[in-house]
């Protein structure tokens, strides 16, 4: 067999099964763009969730309720106009109490919070993250994996809800819920 000629056919040969596994890795990415995007919409999801459900001592609460939540240090009580209804107002109210500020909207006595901030360890939260508590227990709880969080906040944001972790020497220190308000 002539050199000349065996070279090509070694060449064609030798490259013949990259090609091929080339062709076949082309058909498994769809599969794990696929797998990849229903992991990240679970995680979405999750952080979502937790926001909702986070501030344990809020669950259900009527304006009334919300009041009562402890020794009111101060209520706060603004109107904005409503940009989807003509000559209507957005009632906004803030309530402090020690450790805690609750912003929300009040529309017929139902109250729906828009931010929940947290500074106290008195108030409990999903999971055990409470103010105070290791920031190494906020990854896995939340549906990550472990990392380093060292601040100075760590932010996590789902679909439509976010929620923050400002941390101090490794420890939760504030927890700022946000929620979605149209």
């Amino acid at each position: 067999m002539n050199p000349r000629k065996s070279v090509p056919l070694f060449v064609a040969l030798a490259i013949l099964p990259l090609v091929l596994n080339c062709h076949r890795s082309e058909k498994k990415k769809p599969i794990a763009l696929v797998a990849k995007a229903k992991a990240d919409a679970a995680l979405l999801e999750k952080i979502d969730q937790f926001v909702y459900d986070g501030p344990l001592f809020m669950k259900n609460k009527t304006l009334s309720e919300v009041r009562q939540l402890g020794v009111l240090m101060d209520e706060k009580v603004t109107y904005e106009d409503n940009p989807n209804v003509d000559n209507a107002k957005i009632e906004f109210r803030t309530f402090r109490f020690e450790g805690l500020e609750v912003s929300g909207v009040v529309d017929k006595g139902s109250f729906s919070a828009i931010s929940i901030i947290v500074t106290d360890p008195r108030w409990p939260i999903l999971h055990n993250l409470n103010v105070g508590t290791s920031s190494a227990q906020v990854p896995s709880a939340l549906g990550q994996p472990p990392r380093s969080m060292k601040g100075p906040v760590e932010e996590f944001s789902g679909e439509t809800e976010t929620v923050k972790f400002t941390i101090h020497q490794g420890k939760i220190n504030k927890i700022e819920f946000q929620y979605y308000f149209d």
